[in-house]
This record gives C-alpha cells, sequence and structure tokens, in this order.
C-alpha cells in the first residue's frame, strides 16, 4: 500500500476489449456471459433495442436485490445494502484498537477501488446516458459516499468510539439517501 487516500473520480472503461480476456475474467469471478450471434440476420437496431430493454431490466433486479439485502448471522454473510452497514457494525468493534487506523485505511480503499463506488457511478453513467431526470441526486449520493469514505479514515486516525458513532449515523443517513433515490428508478 501506498499511503495515498484513493481520492480521484473513478470512471467505468469504455473501448475495446479482447473476447479471451473478457470470458476470463467472467470465469474467474463466476459471473454471467451474454453472448450474441448476430450472423443470424437480425435487424441490427431490433437487436440493440433487446439488448438495451434486458440490460435495464437487469439493473432493475440488481437494484431490487440490492434494496433489500439480508444479514445471515449464521453464515457470517450479509448482501447488498445491510452489507456495509454490518461492514461498518464490525469495524466498530475495533475502534480503540492499535490497527484500526489500518483497518480504515483498508476498507476506504476497498470500497473505492473493489467495485462498491464503482459499480455506482457505472449506474450514474447509465442514468447520464439515458438522461434520466434522477441523474443528479443520484450523482449527489456518490459524493455523500465519497465523503462517508473520508470521514471514515478521518475516524481512523482519531480512533475515537464517539466520532465512529457519528460516521456510523452519517452512514445511516447516506444509505436511507440512496435507498430513497433507487427506490425512485423502480
Amino acid at each position: 500500500m501506498d499511503g495515498d487516500v484513493p481520492s480521484a473520480k473513478t470512471g467505468c472503461f469504455s473501448g475495446w476489449i479482447d473476447e479471451a480476456d473478457i470470458l476470463a475474467g467472467w470465469r474467474i469471478k463466476q459471473g454471467e456471459l451474454l453472448q450474441m450471434d448476430i450472423s443470424n440476420g437480425s435487424v441490427m437496431t431490433d437487436l440493440c433495442r433487446k439488448v438495451r430493454d434486458k440490460a435495464n431490466q437487469n439493473v432493475k433486479q440488481g437494484i431490487e436485490m440490492y434494496l433489500t439485502g439480508k444479514v445471515n448471522p449464521f453464515w457470517k454473510e450479509a448482501t447488498g445494502e445491510q452489507a456495509i452497514l454490518c461492514m461498518a457494525k464490525q469495524l466498530g468493534k475495533y475502534v480503540k484498537k492499535g490497527d484500526f487506523n489500518m483497518l480504515a485505511h483498508d476498507a476506504n480503499f476497498r470500497l473505492r477501488v473493489d467495485g462498491f463506488l464503482g459499480m455506482k457511478n457505472f449506474l450514474l453513467e447509465k442514468l447520464i446516458e439515458q438522461e434520466n431526470p434522477l441523474r443528479e441526486d443520484y450523482e449527489d449520493v456518490i459524493q455523500e459516499w465519497s465523503k462517508w469514505c473520508m470521514l471514515l479514515l478521518k475516524c481512523g486516525i482519531l480512533k475515537s468510539k464517539e466520532n465512529f458513532a457519528r460516521v456510523y449515523e452519517r452512514l445511516e443517513e447516506v444509505v436511507a439517501r440512496e435507498r430513497e433515490v433507487l427506490q425512485k428508478l423502480m
């Protein structure tokens, strides 16, 4: 780790990638793959519309899954928006411990780099492409998430239970605000 706080605005890659690289990545991540055979003479505009419709349906399903996240204490798993709340509760147990600063720094890095904020930015890019009226509201939510990550870093330095309680309270506010915007997208 280089010690720098990731604070640059993230985005999504737009360009061409070799099919073999995409397939290898999806296999590693155990993801889903949509392959299309356009050689059968389908009208390209109809095909594009069908793909866009399917993608929009999948986005709505993804949002619904995110909003209906669950916590399973027996399996020590959490999904959806509950996962971030669960992670923060677990972090709170280490506030007064010596390695809390490193844990907060690692959590910030993972939230910014490992896809949490990246997926939110991806959704925002799609809302912008579709000229969705909620795009500005969701952009504000993403900024709130970024600010929350910075608060978590500061909390890691201060190692104060009172400060962490305020950070957790702010987290609940950001989650509620995001829920409000995402429900309007459904």
